[in-house]
C-alpha cells in the first residue's frame, strides 16, 4: 500500500451548482504514482494532472467518482488515516 503524511489535501466543492472532487499534492510525480495504485482498486480513468496556481500539481474527479476514490481511500486501515480527515470525509458521507 502507499502512505502519505498529508502532503495534499483532497476537498469536495459546489461551484457553480457542481460537484466536485479534487486532490492537491506538491509533488506531481508522487500524485502521478498514487493514481496508478488507485486505479488497479477503483474503477476510474486516470485523471488529468493540473498544475496549481500555488505550485504542486492539482487533479478533480466528477463526484460519483470522487466518492468511489474516497471510499477506497478510507475504508480499510481507518487506523492510518489522520483523525481529522477521516472525520471530515465521515461527516460528509453521513
Amino acid at each position: 500500500p502507499i502512505f502519505f503524511d498529508g502532503d495534499g489535501c483532497i476537498t469536495v466543492s459546489n461551484k457553480a451548482g457542481k460537484l466536485k472532487v479534487s486532490m492537491y499534492c506538491a509533488s506531481k510525480k508522487f500524485l502521478t504514482r498514487y493514481m496508478a495504485e488507485v486505479k488497479k482498486h477503483v474503477k476510474i480513468k486516470t485523471p488529468k494532472l493540473y498544475n496549481h496556481p500555488n505550485g504542486g500539481v492539482v487533479f478533480t474527479l466528477s463526484i460519483v467518482k470522487g466518492i468511489l476514490f474516497l471510499h477506497w481511500l478510507y475504508s480499510d486501515h481507518q487506523e492510518l488515516a489522520l483523525p481529522r480527515k477521516l472525520a471530515s470525509y465521515q461527516r460528509w458521507i453521513n
